[in-house]
């Protein structure tokens, strides 16, 4: 669970303009639910998550993947018999295309595996094969985190989920961000607000997995390219102008006609996410 932007920004005067927290919930889930279109349309995740994909290898040394940040494991299949019985050092590999770093703000991600020439192991090709590989790491176009000087102020079960944090929270953790304490993902779902410390979460997001946090561990705020996140305030700020109006097709008379508000994703958001279009994945992938 994730959203690009978050319910201050989309609140605040250069959006929606929308004082007080009677609609904070809705408004989270527009973003929420404007995130998830905007990936959907760009075939690819923008938010990293962790997981576990399988691959089918077509003989050669390149090995085509979905958005990649970095591996932990790459497993094979040697006879196709459905068990993964062969490791890959990382020295066996390249991740390409060379230079993408996709953790720093103008990265973009890896989208394939090729054999390093270099290697002194055994592995000299993809062995052609259906879903022969399996690869777990994080997936997505970028992870990319800020550290604001904040920290939690006691330790943490790995079920808990209210963080006092060691200063306020205002103005900077708020609803809708995601958090990074360790290899964790920690989303917020009531963040500072005016004058607050502590935060609500739900843990072990995105495939992430829930864990001790010990008193003093640093926490980290993932961000997005400035036109992800513009793209997502205007949808989600499109949406709930519109649900004020009760979904209304056609607003009232005006002088020069009926005005029809345009339907599905908002035209200047389509122009925004052009550049972060990836062409539909194939079989295989």
């Amino acid at each position: 669970m994730y959203t690009y932007s978050d319910i201050l920004t989309l609140k605040g005067t250069g959006v929606l303009n929308v004082t007080g927290t009677v609609h904070d919930a809705e408004l989270r889930r527009l973003l929420e639910s404007a995130s998830q279109e905007i990936d959907r349309s760009l075939n690819r995740n923008i938010h990293p998550v962790v997981g576990t994909f399988e691959f089918s290898g077509d003989g050669g040394t390149l090995l085509n993947l979905r958005d990649l940040v970095s591996v932990s494991t790459l497993l094979e299949d040697t006879n196709n018999d459905g068990t993964f019985e062969t490791g890959w050092a990382v020295a066996d590999y390249f991740l390409g295309p060379y230079n993408a770093e996709p953790t720093s703000d103008f990265g973009r991600p890896f989208q394939w595996l090729q054999v390093s020439s270099k290697t002194t192991g055994t592995q000299d090709e993809f062995l052609r094969g259906q879903q022969n590989y399996r690869i777990a790491g994080t997936w997505g176009y970028q992870s990319v985190t800020l550290t604001l000087g904040l920290t939690v102020s006691s330790s943490l079960s790995a079920t808990a989920t209210s963080i006092v944090l060691s200063g306020s929270a205002s103005g900077t953790i708020e609803a809708g961000m995601t958090m990074l304490v360790g290899t964790e993902q920690l989303y917020v779902l009531t963040g500072g607000g005016a004058t607050g410390t502590a935060v609500t979460v739900r843990r072990g997001v995105n495939g992430a997995t829930s864990a001790v946090i010990a008193s003093g561990s640093a926490i980290a705020l993932f961000t997005y390219p400035p036109a992800i996140q513009q793209a997502v305030l205007i949808q989600a700020g499109r949406m709930f102008k519109r649900a004020q109006a009760a979904f209304a097709s056609q607003a009232a008379p005006l002088d020069v006609g009926v005005f029809q508000p345009f339907a599905g994703m908002d035209r200047d958001v389509q122009q925004l996410l052009a550049q972060y279009r990836r062409p539909a994945i194939g079989v295989g992938f």
